[in-house]
């Protein structure tokens, strides 16, 4: 499952482990458009992903990719889903929204600890002299 993708279903995992990744920019005084993944979560028996289209109807958060030497994950329909499971929706709709409150404080905080981390030995000497050198901003 990647992020930003369209789903029609939502995944629970039976066996063993998945985590979930998610895009950053890649701070770089050199090149454009620099992303990399960051873990933000691992999940395992019964935990369900793939929900963002169910509870928040919009496209998938982040990547899941199996963390696990095996692991089994069943999927479903989300129109099933919601014919079968109507009755649990409730609870399951509180619960994945205080899990993807979770998510979010763990992506801003691996957001303002990415800031300097991918820069090279090279970029980094430049960074930490700027300060020295006058800023001028302009627009066009």
């Amino acid at each position: 499952m990647l992020e930003g993708a369209e789903s029609d279903r939502l995944f629970i995992v039976k066996e063993g482990k998945v985590s979930l990744y998610k895009k950053f920019a890649r701070q770089s005084l050199t090149e454009k458009n620099c992303f990399t993944e960051s873990k933000i979560m691992d999940l395992e028996k019964s935990e369900i992903f793939g929900a963002d289209k169910l509870i928040f109807n919009h496209k998938n958060t982040c990547t899941v990719k199996i963390s696990s030497v095996k692991a089994t994950i069943i999927s479903i329909k989300i129109t099933d889903f919601k014919q079968y499971f109507k009755h649990l929706m409730p609870d399951l709709e509180l619960h994945l929204k205080l899990r993807n409150d979770i998510i979010q404080d763990q992506i801003k905080r691996v957001k303002k600890n990415f800031v300097h981390k991918n820069l090279t030995n090279l970029e980094l000497e430049i960074w930490n002299s700027l300060p020295q050198f006058q800023e001028i901003s302009w627009e066009t």
